[in-house]
């Protein structure tokens, strides 16, 4: 199992606070708490091009393993040099719901035993639409996510860059979805009693 880094996101939704995470699995590990934060702070640099300015990163974590503890966590919250905001305008387009998502993936050169492509795929909430009606993404933050992905290929924080679970580096190309997709988030808001 590979290390990882994994970015916290919130939202409102429904009135309250939601979060959603991004893990990014690594082909070497941080050699300490300065480096993890680093390599946190360049995902992010790159991830908030495509993501609403009603988003806030809040929290980072990173681990040695999918199965062990975090050796390494981050409240961006309670950073003085915050908050740490997406920077996708929310101009001249309309929101999706909060279950609405959208993807990034990147093809691993792999393929499963039936012969189905694999990817390793990421998905973000606060989706903007187009005002047009129906389910496209507004053009913008299809390409600010596509140029998220194509840059991600490279992108290197001392010496180590995004991987598979298993730490092998995906060769690409990254795509990202034209189409607000559906992803339940882990809480959700009640729904009023009759």
């Amino acid at each position: 199992m590979a290390a990882s880094v994994t970015l916290v996101k919130r939202f409102n939704y429904r009135g309250v606070n939601e979060d959603f995470s991004n893990t990014y699995h690594l082909d070497g590990t941080p050699a300490d708490a300065a480096a993890w934060k680093t390599l946190a702070d360049t995902i992010w640099t790159a991830e908030k091009a495509h993501i609403s300015t009603n988003v806030a990163l809040v929290h980072g974590y990173g681990h040695t393993s999918d199965t062990t503890p975090a050796i390494w966590s981050y409240d961006y919250s309670l950073d003085p040099a915050g908050p740490f905001a997406g920077t996708f305008p929310e101009t001249g387009c309309a929101p999706a719901p909060g279950d609405a998502a959208y993807w990034v993936r990147w093809d691993t050169g792999r393929y499963t035993s039936k012969g189905k492509k694999i990817y390793l795929r990421k998905y973000f909430h606060r989706v903007m639409l187009n005002t047009t009606g129906g389910d496209s993404i507004k053009t913008g933050q299809v390409t600010a996510a596509q140029t998220f992905g194509t840059n991600m290929l490279t992108m290197s924080s001392g010496g180590v860059h995004m991987a598979g679970p298993d730490g092998t580096r995906p060769p690409g190309p990254a795509a990202a979805s034209i189409y607000a997709t559906t992803r339940t988030l882990k809480r959700r808001g009640k729904r009023p009693g009759p």
